[in-house]
């Protein structure tokens, strides 16, 4: 199993990363405030080994402009409960 935080903004998630650690992080592209992929990019620089998994309802990866390519799985919205969890469980088989 996994232990999920839900977090409803930026701030409050960089507030449970770092009190929790983050092995995974599945942001939404569309996050209230700070866009997704710019948090994960400010997460990504101080824990540069978690694993990032992007949602977004637009299907267009290149919404993703804050990430370097490849950095980042895509996720499109809407998905399957499967779906996310072979996102989630592809990064941490490697």
């Amino acid at each position: 199993g996994y232990t999920v935080f839900d977090a409803d903004s930026a701030e409050q998630g960089s507030r449970l990363s770092e009190a929790n650690g983050i092995d995974i992080l599945v942001a939404d592209v569309g996050l209230g405030g700070v866009r997704g992929d710019e948090f994960a990019v400010a997460l990504l620089s101080t824990h540069p080994d978690m694993k990032l998994i992007c949602i977004s309802g637009d299907s267009d990866p290149g919404t993703l402009r804050a990430l370097e390519p490849n950095r980042a799985a895509f996720l499109e919205k809407p998905f399957s409960a499967r779906q996310l969890t072979e996102q989630v469980s592809a990064p941490l088989r490697h």
